[in-house]
């Protein structure tokens, strides 16, 4: 009985220890296991709005934010303690393909040397990219590198 009863205090600790790391990345709701489910489609450009971020590895942020009649769409990847890209953009709504679409991508490399400054080199200013919303998750298509392939975000 004794062994049965650690077993499961042992089951219980490493249960907590797993919600407790997948809140870091999910937050507060999804530990709890409840994730809000919204609209499968967009009804509108305004479905993609809002921080997003990639959960399995936890090292991509996506924020989108309304700018007129378009979109400003801002992607940090974290590479490395001293290292993360950017891809900053412009899009537009397109409702026949119930997307976003930005051609103006331009994408850095940022590097931080040891006393904190930021370096950015620029890898590129003729992207393209695309952003699909079904069932309150994004797909990333980037058009110049391939970069979004099989991530998908959720809301933060």
């Amino acid at each position: 009985m004794k062994r049965a009863r650690n077993t499961l205090r042992y089951l219980l600790a490493g249960m907590l220890i797993l919600a407790l790391l997948c809140g870091t990345c999910l937050g507060e709701g999804a530990a709890r296991g409840r994730i809000a489910v919204s609209n499968a489609f967009p009804e509108s450009g305004d479905s993609f709005v809002g921080e997003w971020i990639e959960p399995v590895g936890c090292h991509c942020d996506l924020f989108i934010e309304p700018a007129g009649s378009a979109y400003d769409v801002f992607i940090y990847w974290s590479s490395g303690i001293y290292e993360h890209y950017e891809w900053h953009m412009t899009a537009t709504y397109n409702p026949d393909g119930e997307t976003l679409v930005s051609t103006d991508c331009y994408c850095l490399d940022v590097t931080t040397d040891e006393s904190g400054e930021e370096y950015g080199l620029v890898v590129y200013t003729d992207g393209y990219a695309s952003f699909s919303y079904s069932y309150d998750t994004i797909r990333w298509y980037d058009g110049q590198e391939d970069a979004g392939a099989d991530i998908v975000f959720v809301r933060q």
